[in-house]
């Protein structure tokens, strides 16, 4: 099995078990409270404007279709302009 392949087959088997482990119409598990686990979360996109703007970003870096025989990695991105 190809590293993809692999990677796709076990992402819908997990996306499969969590969807389908509570019954249908039933309200999925909340996040645990502790904010530190799960980031800011705004209540809305308005109140997301009004935050301090990110310093880093995460971006993932895929070379699917490209020829080139790499792994895929997470970039990290300093978007701060005071770095």
């Amino acid at each position: 099995m190809q590293r993809r392949e692999f990677l796709t087959t076990s992402g819908a088997a997990a996306l499969g078990a969590t969807t389908l482990s509570r019954p249908l119409g039933a309200a999925a598990p909340q996040p645990a409270q502790d904010p530190a686990c799960c980031g800011p979360g705004y209540a809305s996109p308005a109140a997301a404007t009004k935050a301090p703007p990110e310093k880093l970003l995460y971006v993932t870096a895929l070379y699917l279709d490209t020829g080139i025989d790499a792994p895929d990695y997470l970039a990290t991105v300093d978007v701060d302009p005071q770095s």
